[in-house]
């Protein structure tokens, strides 16, 4: 690929599954196929394209959730996987700035699919009426990776930069953001 387009410049690692429910020793399958997908996936796609994206000065963009910082009964692998992936973005934040900018997204509820796979019908039905009342849609995600060149550390729920009638629930932890300051967080405060 990469002698067929070039190298990559942006690799935004997405690819996720949420299979909630009650913790039990018989979803064995379904716990290895969100740390699969979800944290060792993010893994094996940086790993592929780092070398491109550190030769271009590249940007890696994980997706997490808001899982990552909160966990709930019914979601404790999810909530893994997504702490996972922070833990993952920091290190690599630290280790490859400034050649790559390392970016994670933790979103809320966001109308996809995800909560189709859902295979507990209690946590299922639960989790798509939460989802249908609260979620974001992916075209706000695609918006805040658009304009991610802000300098902002941490956005509020419902506001971008300040700026009211940002998508609800969403809030972009932006890590090695671009002209801050030694104390990033607290240069933001103001803003």
């Amino acid at each position: 690929m990469q002698s067929e387009l070039g190298g990559a410049d942006i690799l935004i690692n997405n690819a996720g599954v949420m299979l909630l429910a009650p913790f039990t020793s018989e979803q064995q399958a379904e716990h290895r196929q969100m740390l699969e997908v979800n944290l060792l996936g993010a893994i094996a796609a940086t790993e592929v394209f780092l070398d491109q994206l550190r030769d271009g000065g590249g940007d890696l963009i994980n997706i997490s959730s808001v899982a990552g910082r909160t966990a709930r009964s019914g979601n404790a692998v999810y909530a893994a996987t997504k702490w996972g992936i922070n833990g993952f973005s920091e290190g690599l934040r630290q280790e490859l700035q400034p050649d790559i900018r390392v970016t994670v997204i933790e979103p809320g509820a966001v109308a996809t699919e995800l909560t189709d796979h859902i295979t507990d019908a209690q946590t299922k039905h639960a989790t798509q009426e939460f989802v249908r009342d609260l979620a974001i849609t992916p075209q706000d995600i695609a918006e805040v990776i658009e304009v991610r060149e802000w300098d902002v550390v941490r956005v509020p729920p419902g506001t971008w930069r300040g700026y009211e009638g940002g998508p609800e629930g969403l809030e972009i932890l932006v890590f090695g953001a671009p002209n801050l300051g030694e104390n990033p967080r607290e240069d933001v405060e103001g803003q």
